[in-house]
């Protein structure tokens, strides 16, 4: 038995044509209930309020108690997030200091040579030898000598007229 084409047709346009009317009624007037498995519940990972760090540069964050606790890194001034080094230039510092490696200090030490006295002098090490010596005060200075006294004597003729 050959079936026409034309009997298929409404199946090609739609699959609910082709259905059983049972099936179209079920599928039209029932209210089916579906029930969903609960999601799996999801691993809560603790959350570090460090990273990423909230503290700003040149500081560090510690996680105190789920909040970070920020302070500013061990060679540096200020408070987080503004910290920043102690000088970057000599004008930051008093004038008997100078800036070096980023700390006011005192420049005199292995500023002059041997015997030689320093002191700072608007941020600039001043070396001088001390009294009683002499020499380049920044290679090394040496005590004076003393000059020889030496007597001389004067043996003076005179010569008397009467």
């Amino acid at each position: 038995m050959i079936i026409p084409i034309h009997y298929f047709w409404p199946c090609f346009v739609s699959a609910l044509l082709c259905l059983p009317s049972w099936m179209i009624y079920l599928a039209l007037h029932k209210t089916y209930v579906f029930t969903v498995p609960p999601p799996t519940p999801i691993e809560q990972v603790p959350i570090d309020p460090c990273v990423p760090s909230p503290c700003g540069s040149n500081s560090q964050c510690q996680n105190n108690a789920e909040s970070p606790a920020c302070s500013c890194l061990p060679t540096f001034i200020g408070i987080p997030p503004n910290c920043r080094p102690q000088c970057v230039i000599n004008s930051e510092c008093p004038s008997n200091q100078a800036c070096m490696r980023q700390k006011c200090r005192d420049s005199c030490p292995g500023s002059c040579g041997t015997g030689a006295v320093c002191h700072v002098v608007n941020h600039v090490p001043v070396c001088t030898c001390q009294e009683g010596y002499t020499g380049d005060p920044f290679t090394s200075c040496i005590q004076k000598q003393e000059p020889r006294k030496t007597l001389l004597f004067f043996s003076a003729v005179l010569n008397y007229k009467i």
